[in-house]
């Protein structure tokens, strides 16, 4: 017995003797750990720290430590128990742990608990440190964000677009071109050394075989030894459009002069660049509109986006902010305007983004955007995701994100979404035939045998030259809207006049047609309202001369749109006919608008329609180079813009003769 109790007073004697250096050692290893820490070397910090804590697991601060560096590490999923640990009760720290934990909840998409402990914060947070609180409150509404989007059906499939493209470094903003088969890129991909430490380059990679191929770095001048992004590129892929840090960050446009050789970078004038910050940019693939972020002062706060449009003497208009359906007092940034011309795509850190930038669109509705709509998850997630790029057939699309997952810092995603929306344009459509033939004489309309009666009013009317008055021998063509079979054809008597049968409530339409005149038609409906039994209409038609000019009464499109309806076809092929009845005949299509809404937006549109008038004619087979497509905005209206009537005359799309 009193061995034992000797060894043990030995044994107990040993082990006190020893631990100042066991202590010393530990206090030394958290020295190292701290050090690290504060230099922001997380992978050296984490074993030493993970080592400190077994020998004391409930030491709050580095369990609180260990929280901060797997949430830096993007490993939320492991930093809530440390962070839960050092918040389970209350000690002397300069870090809100509390807040770290509803920020990795946040990022693990445990959107209630976020929502829980940011109210937690919040509670605590000084009413007078109201910007402290305006961000918390803003992080809460981005959580119920993600837990209204994330209960919804994932609107596509989401993969990482994986090596050789994305690398342990960052990998970001993916443009597309040769018809979708090559990918150019902004990467830190070798740890390329210039002036400011590792810097970006941009590089390519072709998809060969369904994969992409190992990337190549653009040489000089793409490339240079400071940071290079490229922002966008023109269709054809002979223009690249990049960001260089110079005056404050500004967009340069940089031409191929050869199969792989460059000219020299030129900066893009104002209004595009200007004293602030323009990170990016998409030029419309017909060089005419100019999308692009800036942080100037006369946004609604943070990256707005703005559009500015070519002008005749090829300088840019005035710059436009797109407003507040898109922009918000936070970041909007990374343009691109689909194929259909009409649809914005962006990202945004406001609206109702859950966390970071989000990616949006919006479609153009003349003079106005209509109200950003999320993409949804899994396109989107509390992180940061941007740089949306469609592939050609609309239905995928190639973006950035810092999610979980990744192989580095950031990594190129592509998104195979599982609905496409169809666009009704007309100019999508096949080739449409004429579909009036050559008038003939008619005596008037056949009654249907067992009809009831319906109620008729006699239209006699006279047709004559615009100019001088003289009776003219024109054909008509009276057509029963919504009704099948052929239409009524007559022909005017040599002084002009024409008589013919209109059902009461029927509507139709009335085509009157001469050679060497502009066709005149007009839409025809009498109510039942209308007690007389007869009606008189005189018709004027214009001569084909050298600057006269007719108004298209029965072209139409989508409402703040250039997409062409179904219902302008007839018109549209009138039209046809009559361009391949003038071979040398060469005209000028003009768009209109009403007055509302800012002039730049109104001028865009109503050169957007023209251009679509033109585009189908082409491809009915009129030459290009016979019509030039003009948009005038507000600028020449024919009737008052105070009610509504005048304003839907201003609406219209004029035909104009330049040369006969």
């Amino acid at each position: 017995m009193m061995s034992f109790r000797v060894l043990f007073i030995a044994f107990f004697l040993t082990f006190w003797l020893n631990q100042p250096g066991l202590a010393q050692d530990q206090k030394k290893a958290l020295k190292s750990a701290d050090k690290a820490f504060f230099n922001n070397d997380y992978k050296t910090a984490l074993p030493l720290y993970e080592k400190a804590l077994k020998a004391q697991p409930n030491n709050l601060r580095i369990n609180g430590r260990l929280g901060l560096i797997y949430l830096e590490l993007q490993q939320p999923d492991k930093a809530i128990p440390f962070l839960q640990k050092a918040t389970s009760q209350p000690f002397k720290s300069k870090t809100d742990y509390a807040l770290s934990l509803a920020r990795a909840y946040h990022l693990n998409n445990n959107f209630e608990e976020a929502i829980a402990q940011y109210q937690v914060v919040l509670n605590k947070t000084s009413r007078k440190d109201e910007e402290q609180r305006m961000e918390l409150q803003k992080r809460i509404t981005e959580c119920r964000s993600g837990k209204e989007l994330t209960a919804a059906a994932a609107v596509a499939e989401v993969k990482n677009v994986g090596a050789p493209v994305n690398s342990p470094a960052a990998d970001l903003a993916p443009l597309l071109t040769n018809n979708g088969n090559t990918l150019i890129f902004t990467s830190r991909h070798t740890g390329t050394p210039g002036k400011k430490g590792v810097t970006e380059d941009i590089y390519f990679s072709d998809l060969k075989e369904e994969k992409w191929i190992s990337p190549v770095a653009f040489g000089k001048p793409v490339n240079t030894p400071d940071h290079d992004a490229a922002t966008s590129i023109s269709p054809d892929g002979n223009t690249l459009y990049l960001y260089r840090e110079e005056n404050g960050g500004d967009i340069y446009a940089i031409k191929r002069t050869g199969n792989n050789s460059w000219g020299k970078p030129v900066p893009l004038p104002e209004p595009i660049n200007s004293r602030d910050f323009e990170p990016s940019l998409f030029i419309t693939p017909d060089g005419q509109f100019a999308f692009f972020s800036s942080d100037r002062p006369d946004g609604f706060g943070g990256l707005d986006l703005y559009l500015t449009m070519k002008q005749p003497d090829g300088s840019w208009s005035e710059a436009m902010n797109l407003g507040a359906n898109v922009n918000t007092e936070y970041d909007e940034d990374a343009p691109f305007i689909a194929a259909d011309g009409v649809t914005l795509y962006f990202s945004s850190r406001g609206h109702n983004s859950m966390g970071g930038y989000d990616i949006f669109r919006s479609s153009s509705e003349g003079a106005a955007w209509s109200i950003a709509e999320n993409l949804g998850w899994p396109v989107n997630t509390p992180y940061d995701d941007i740089y949306f790029v469609p592939t050609p057939n609309g239905h995928q699309g190639y973006f950035c994100s810092d999610r979980i997952g990744g192989l580095g810092d950031k990594d190129i995603y592509l998104a195979t979404f599982r609905t496409a929306t169809a666009t009704d344009s007309l100019i999508a459509e096949a080739e449409v035939q004429p579909v009036i033939p050559e008038p003939v004489i008619a005596s008037g309309p056949v009654s249907e045998s067992g009809a009831k009666p319906v109620l008729k009013v006699k239209l006699s009317g006279r047709v004559q030259d615009a100019a001088s008055g003289v009776p003219l021998t024109a054909q008509l063509v009276l057509i029963e809207k919504g009704k099948a079979g052929s239409p009524l054809k007559l022909t005017a008597d040599t002084l002009g006049a024409f008589e013919l049968e209109l059902k009461k409530n029927v509507a139709y339409s009335l085509l009157v047609q001469k050679e060497g005149y502009f066709y005149e038609n007009s839409d025809l409906k009498i109510s039942d309202a209308y007690k007389p039994d007869t009606l008189s209409k005189a018709i004027a038609l214009k001569k084909i001369q050298a600057g006269a000019a007719i108004v298209l009464r029965n072209i139409f499109f989508e409402y703040g749109k250039d997409l062409l309806t179904k219902s302008s076809r007839t018109e549209l092929d009138r039209l046809f006919g009559l361009m391949q009845e003038n071979p040398g005949m060469r005209v000028e299509i003009s768009g209109h608008t009403d007055n509302k809404g800012k002039a730049v937006y109104n001028e865009a549109l109503s050169l957007k329609r023209a251009r679509a008038v033109v585009n189908y004619l082409v491809k009915k087979g009129v030459a290009k180079t016979r019509m030039v497509a003009v948009g005038y905005g507000a600028r020449k209206p024919i009737a008052s813009n105070r009610f509504e009537d005048g304003r839907k005359q201003n609406r219209r799309t004029e035909f104009k003769v330049l040369q006969q």
